[in-house]
């Protein structure tokens, strides 16, 4: 088994920390994942009422860029959403920010992620309501992610977008193209919509600019980009309604790099697993200083309060009437909420078993609470926290 994101966070968040200003919720973000199910979260000890069995059960950060303790949410999400969208064929498109703009998107994060999803969405619902290339409202769930396999900044957006929409007068139609749109046509719609949207953001002050660059420096940098081409893909469809769900629940939560990707790490450098590139036709991994692999995921860490999944149209909070009649015209029983999974019914998909039974007489294990849970960063330095554990576990025995 390789090493964890908290185990290299541990090595060497604490040197860079010293050297680096990190703003206050990329501290907490780091300190959640270094003590996630630790004794600095707080926890409780579990036991059998006729001694049999005993465990010491720590508690998740639940920080949403840790990936120790993301799985749960991921399923809850995905159970969710399964649940909700059609079962019709979805398309995947995927719009991208030039890399330009990366170090203006660095500096404001949540207005620029706003108005590019705003913009990415008005695209393709302008056109798909169009009667020249379908005609109707789909429905669509949206995702932004801000890196690349490098953990580079590489701000774009996936959407996952109905096959077929509801037309204002209560009919089900498909697109007119077999593609879903035209690409050229979705990039000049997407890329001018983007270009005002930032030159009014620009002109009324709402963006903070690199040193040395000015209001018109930017704008003439956007008039440049005009010229140029856009990465916006139309990739081939899901004909499947639980893969749309699956492959988006597996990066809303977690941060941008899971454990299964690290293969090694020592005190100045970090391995990891990278998909070829075009430059690097045979890369099968990545090496990176310890510090710049640091400074890279901390990066990526979300804006307190951003919303970075979001549903349109058919998928909208306030379109389920018309959720309901899409559902009916395409042949699909009426939505049905279902149940919120809990970690014991992740925990009995794997095991078989009652994690809240004694293993060996089955009677319910007590909980006898220990540290109440903390928040991250934990209210107490984990020194002392470690201590009163102790204190409270010798105590119990």
């Amino acid at each position: 088994m390789g090493p964890t994101l908290q185990e290299i966070l541990r090595a060497g968040y604490e040197e860079f920390e010293r050297t680096h200003p990190l703003p206050g919720y990329v501290r907490r973000a780091a300190r959640a994942i270094i003590n996630c199910r630790t004794e600095a979260m707080g926890g409780r000890i579990e036991r059998c009422p006729q001694g049999h069995y005993e465990r010491t059960f720590f508690y998740s950060c639940r920080h949403r860029s840790c990936p120790k303790c993301s799985y749960m949410k991921i399923e809850q999400w995905i159970s969710e959403k399964k649940a909700l969208i059609l079962a019709f064929t979805h398309y995947h498109t995927i719009f991208t920010m030039p890399d330009h703009l990366n170090e203006v998107w660095l500096l404001n994060v949540k207005i620029m992620n706003d108005t590019f999803i705003k913009c990415a969405k008005d695209s393709l619902f302008e056109l798909l309501g169009d009667r020249k290339y379908m005609g109707a409202t789909p429905g669509a769930i949206a995702q932004i992610q801000s890196w690349s396999q490098e953990l580079l900044p590489h701000p774009h957006t996936h959407f996952i977008i109905t096959g077929g929409g509801l037309t204002d007068d209560g009919r089900w139609v498909r697109p007119k193209r077999q593609c879903l749109l035209p690409r050229k046509v979705l990039m000049r719609k997407f890329r001018g919509k983007m270009r005002y949207s930032l030159i009014k953001l620009a002109q009324k002050g709402k963006l903070t600019l690199p040193p040395g660059m000015s209001t018109r420096r930017f704008i003439n940098l956007l008039n440049k980009l005009g010229r140029a081409a856009w990465n916006v893909k139309i990739l081939p469809p899901y004909d499947y309604a639980d893969g749309v769900a699956t492959y988006l629940g597996r990066y809303i939560k977690g941060g941008p790099i899971k454990d299964s990707r690290f293969i090694s790490f020592g005190a100045d450098s970090v391995t990891f697993r990278s998909r070829p590139t075009k430059q690097q036709p045979n890369r099968k991994k990545l090496t990176l200083q310890m510090g710049d692999f640091i400074r890279r995921l901390l990066l990526h860490v979300p804006v307190p309060r951003a919303q970075y999944v979001r549903s349109f149209g058919l998928y909208a909070n306030t379109c389920r009437e018309k959720l309901l009649k899409a559902r009916e015209l395409i042949g699909q029983i009426p939505l049905v909420k279902p149940k919120a999974l809990s970690w014991q019914d992740i925990l009995k998909r794997f095991t078989g078993s009652d994690p809240e039974l004694c293993p060996l007489c089955s009677k319910p294990l007590i909980q006898i609470p220990i540290l109440p849970h903390a928040h991250a960063p934990p209210r107490y330095p984990a020194t002392i926290q470690y201590i009163k554990m102790k204190e409270t576990l010798a105590c119990a025995s």
